[in-house]
């Protein structure tokens, strides 16, 4: 047990005076004995013991007065705010908005696109208020939505039942196989819209994300009937702005019956899943689930018909904004250090962006994302959005509780 702080101060003023006195080499012998006592630094301790208790003539306005030095705790320094109360309103209202993006990824955000959106008349600001969002770090940025986003957290059910015998012919293929698989292997999975009573019929999102750029889509399905996966995955095959090869799925048994095998076989789609019980074999899609699908449609339960084409004009926006403007980021590197983990991420930038990078993309591809991302209006689609997300909770079915 070290001293005591004024153990500290009683010590450096009764060793003070005996230091001022002494010769070279026993101020040598008393430094290293205070270092000892009390752990300050060689330098700082000399500069203490120098000057305690020590008494000058200070001149203050027309008085000559005695001054003595005194070991006493520096006052906190206060640095002038340079985010205030305006830019955090404007930074509250731009991260409800957007789609309540995460610290790291609304700040690129932000820099590249708050001229467009301080344009709209729901975004107004002054250019002082615009500049500060542009220069804005992640860090500052959690701290200024930290109270805002102290909400409760909720969590969905999960459907998954096994699948047939059938997995035991579909290649298995793991987490770091994945990640080295050029663009067009895309992750599948389902997010089951049930309210928390996974009783009867209700609707689906079926989410697709290709591993290598980021790029996700999204389908409603009526329920999880392979009709309505093979649907839609036709349906993707013939509207995408690359095609994909290969599907990766985990064993549900949505994915694994002869209806989907039969269909890959038939378009030349390579039919791969993750292992049992591993879902970090899908982490692509499921961090999707979370961050696209329950960010936008929540927790609700929507069944029938008219909650599907809800679902629908929610996703054709939203797929826009998340593969054109909206950045994601790619884990780099992962260094285990004790107990904990260090991960480093690449640069945030939107999936279109890394599209563009990638050298095993044909430029025919290249220029059909580009021109889409020219003829998309960022402010339009989040209107579009916004409009979606109005009616689809219009259509929520009451929770039924058990």
């Amino acid at each position: 047990m070290g001293l005591t702080m004024q153990e500290r101060r009683a010590l450096t003023r009764t060793v003070a005076v005996r230091y001022r006195k002494s010769t070279k080499t026993g101020k040598h012998q008393i430094l290293d004995e205070f270092c000892q006592s009390t752990g300050y630094h060689r330098k700082y301790a000399i500069s203490l013991l120098a000057h305690e208790g020590k008494q000058q003539l200070l001149r203050v306005g027309a008085k000559t007065v005695m001054a003595q030095a005194r070991h006493h705790s520096r006052s906190r320094r206060v640095y002038p705010r340079i985010y205030d109360g305006p830019v955090q309103q404007a930074l509250t209202r731009l991260w409800e908005g957007f789609n309540y993006q995460c610290s790291k990824l609304l700040a690129p955000f932000l820099n590249q696109n708050i001229d467009v959106i301080a344009a709209c008349p729901d975004y107004l600001m002054d250019e002082t208020v615009r500049e500060k969002l542009r220069k804005i770090s992640a860090s500052t940025i959690e701290l200024l939505l930290a109270k805002h986003k102290k909400k409760t957290h909720i969590r969905g059910t999960s459907g998954t039942k096994a699948g047939t015998p059938l997995k035991k012919l579909v290649m298995v293929m793991t987490h770091f196989e994945c990640a080295l698989q050029p663009p067009g292997f895309f992750q599948i999975d389902l997010v089951q819209h049930d309210g928390g009573d996974p009783a009867g019929e209700f609707s689906y999102t079926l989410t697709m994300t290709d591993v290598a750029t980021g790029w996700t889509v999204h389908y409603p399905l009526k329920n999880k009937a392979h009709k309505w996966v093979r649907e839609s995955l036709q349906d993707a095959r013939k509207r995408f702005v690359f095609p994909f090869h290969t599907i990766h799925s985990d064993s549900g048994s949505e994915f694994l019956n002869h209806a989907i095998v039969k269909w890959c076989g038939e378009n030349a789609v390579t039919f791969t899943k993750g292992r049992t019980s591993r879902k970090n074999d899908n982490c692509w899609v499921e961090q999707k689930n979370s961050s696209t699908v329950r960010k936008t449609a929540g927790y609700c339960r929507y069944s029938g018909d008219a909650a599907v084409e809800a679902l629908r004009s929610l996703y054709r926006p939203l797929d826009l904004l998340t593969n054109l403007f909206y950045p994601c980021m790619k884990l780099v590197s992962k260094e285990r250090i004790g107990s904990k983990y260090r991960r480093r991420y690449d640069k945030a930038r939107p999936p279109f962006q890394r599209l563009l990078e990638r050298g095993d993309v044909s430029a025919e591809r290249k220029a059909a994302v580009l021109s889409l991302k020219n003829s998309t209006d960022l402010l339009e689609q989040q209107a579009l959005m916004n409009q979606a997300i109005d009616s689809l909770f219009a259509l929520a079915d009451t929770f039924k509780s058990s």
